[in-house]
């Protein structure tokens, strides 16, 4: 198990960040709380109307803060794919390009 093995290995007061479908959340959120703490959700959502289809769980080690929603990291400028080239937001570039952190809210 994927949850189980990334929070022994984590430091206690450190983060795990994993990527999961969205329709797997329920079993997803079940797993990463019996094993980390103060967990964050954040969608990513593919374009502007879009529903999310990927979402961003991190949990906390030893963590105890209550669940927390974020609003959803938008992927994709533009509502649709009207031509070749990258179309990622700003943000989302600087993550996948340039290393940036994560999007997570502080």
């Amino acid at each position: 198990d994927w949850v189980r093995a990334a929070a022994r290995r984590t430091r206690a007061g450190g983060t795990v960040t994993l990527i999961q479908r969205a329709e797997r959340l329920p079993d997803f959120l079940a797993t990463m709380a019996a094993h980390l703490g103060s967990l964050e959700i954040l969608p990513l959502i593919p374009r502007r109307g879009r529903a999310a289809r990927l979402i961003l769980v991190r949990g906390r080690k030893g963590g105890r803060a209550a669940l927390r929603l974020h609003d959803g990291w938008l992927l994709h400028a533009g509502h649709d794919h009207g031509q070749d080239g990258e179309d990622y937001t700003a943000p989302t570039s600087d993550v996948l390009r340039n290393a940036a952190a994560l999007p997570f809210p502080a």
